[in-house]
């Protein structure tokens, strides 16, 4: 048991360190893009006090419009491989009951999948509650170095990702009383909000672009 433990303090340490790394990284990148974007800003600038046409004032407000939905893509990417592995046995439970329920399989093919079922979820829920939270912390810093207004899709995926997320939690520590720890459970191991969540998630950053 203190063995696991340890395991699952190294992984959560690395994990952390690896997205603190890369999230400084796309801290850094950005501002070099913010600088690089002023710079471009101020010789446009200059060349229309010398040229002053209409082609020119066009391409600039075409492109002061284009700016409007700019997503930090290295963050983007840290949540998205997080979240992924994090929830890679959400997928094997969803496959599991799918298999059991509407495909044709032979009782020992349906009760060695309901056995790796087990054997998955008893290795990987512990890496599903520290990666999901993880996720989360990128996430929200995705959020603080995006701009998107053309849609409110990417915050509403946020907020059902912290939803969900929360829930875990409250449900892995117990922190309600058995009453409310039933349903929130319920609703925290639903297919329904997660594939919600997925959807949300590809919707918005199909429109952002």
């Amino acid at each position: 048991m203190m063995f696991s433990h340890r395991i699952l303090i190294i992984l959560f340490l690395l994990g952390l360190a690896i997205s603190t790394s890369c999230i400084t990284i796309a801290i850094a990148d950005e501002h070099q893009k913010h600088h690089s974007s002023k710079i471009s800003d101020d010789n446009d600038d200059v060349h229309d006090n010398w040229n002053n046409r209409d082609g020119d004032s066009h391409r600039k407000k075409n492109k002061v419009r284009g700016g409007n939905d700019d997503g930090n893509e290295t963050t983007g990417q840290i949540a998205g491989w997080l979240f992924a592995f994090a929830n890679i046995t959400v997928v094997f439970s969803l496959l599991s009951k799918i298999s059991n329920r509407y495909l044709s399989f032979s009782d020992d093919l349906n009760t060695q999948i309901k056995h790796l079922n087990q054997l998955q979820k008893k290795y990987l829920n512990h890496i599903h509650y520290i990666f999901n939270v993880l996720a989360l912390c990128v996430v929200f810093v995705h959020f603080l170095l995006s701009s998107c207004r053309s849609t409110m899709l990417p915050e509403i995926g946020m907020m059902i990702m912290a939803c969900l997320i929360g829930s875990g939690v409250m449900v892995k520590f117990r922190v309600l009383p058995k009453p409310s720890q039933k349903w929130i459970y319920t609703i925290h191991t639903h297919f329904l909000p997660f594939l919600i969540l997925v959807i949300t998630i590809i919707l918005g950053h199909s429109v952002v672009g």
